[in-house]
């Protein structure tokens, strides 16, 4: 059986963190050990974790500040040939852990697969699935393209693809998951499978909700020009050493967690009707 470690950075999460691990830790056909990245927290997060006194859960500190310093420190003291990401605000589906980590024992010859995310309110009720497509097929050329139809949390990876890739790069501070998918996707083949993998939850004090708008255009826009910089010419801005510089002036404000899901459902709504349902 495949030891899978999971990966969770977390920093002030006591009001979610709990249900976060627990979705973790109930996972069947896998052994696994839930490595929580512990930010800098000021709250009780990190005394809930201990309070669930369960053996395969590892505290660490992250070196550094931020989502991607945290996924890196994961990563290095992971201990499983398996590799997966979970928000400590956000829920695994059940037993995700087990169908994907044997459709990858079943299929060497690649390195990772993927799934669908769906949305929930900060309370817990899934309001949307993902728009990801609704045949299982290879992903790999597409990503090559830029393009990324679903979440790194969804995804399971082989551990040394992870590492192959580079982990995450400092340099995003936010879409630090769109860049590494991309290149996930130029280290290893990716599988999807349009099974609901990760529930996202929707929340103003969540991470995505507490960036600038702007912000987070700029890095999800410029994750995919590196990847086109890299498919043209083996190397990016960043690995040039000259990355842009991020915007300054200007900023939108972030967006608010009911805008998304108003955004998510009306988007539901018009593929569903152009699709004649």
């Amino acid at each position: 059986m495949s030891l899978v470690s999971v990966i969770m950075p977390m920093r002030n999460e006591e009001r979610y963190v709990r249900a976060a691990a627990e979705s973790v830790l109930a996972q069947e056909g896998v052994e696994l050990e839930l490595i929580v990245v512990d930010d800098h927290s000021t709250d009780g997060s990190v005394s809930l974790l201990r309070a669930i006194r369960d053996r395969r859960i590892r505290i660490v500190s992250s070196p550094g500040r931020g989502v991607a310093a945290a996924c890196n420190a994961g990563c290095a003291t992971a201990r499983g040939e398996l590799l997966a990401l979970c928000g400590a605000d956000d829920l695994f589906a059940q037993n995700r852990l087990g169908w994907q980590a044997g459709w990858l024992a079943d299929h060497p010859e690649f390195g990772a697969v993927c799934g669908k995310n769906a949305s929930m309110t900060r309370q817990g009720r899934v309001v949307c699935q993902g728009l990801a497509g609704d045949a299982p097929e290879e992903v790999t050329e597409e990503l090559s393209r830029g393009i990324t139809r679903t979440s790194i949390a969804t995804f399971l990876l082989r551990t040394e693809q992870v590492r192959a890739a580079g982990g995450c790069r400092g340099f995003f501070v936010t879409s630090s998951d769109v860049d590494l998918m991309l290149r996930i996707g130029e280290v290893c083949r990716v599988w999807y499978d349009p099974r609901v993998c990760y529930y996202y939850r929707l929340h103003d004090a969540s991470i995505t909700h507490s960036q600038s708008g702007t912000l987070r255009e700029f890095y999800a826009s410029t994750a995919r020009k590196f990847c086109a910089q890299r498919q043209a010419t083996g190397l990016d801005d960043l690995q040039r050493g000259c990355p842009p510089d991020p915007p300054s002036e200007g900023l939108e404000p972030p967006m608010r967690a009911a805008d998304e899901i108003q955004g998510t459902l009306t988007g539901l709504a018009w593929r569903q009707h152009k699709a004649g349902l």
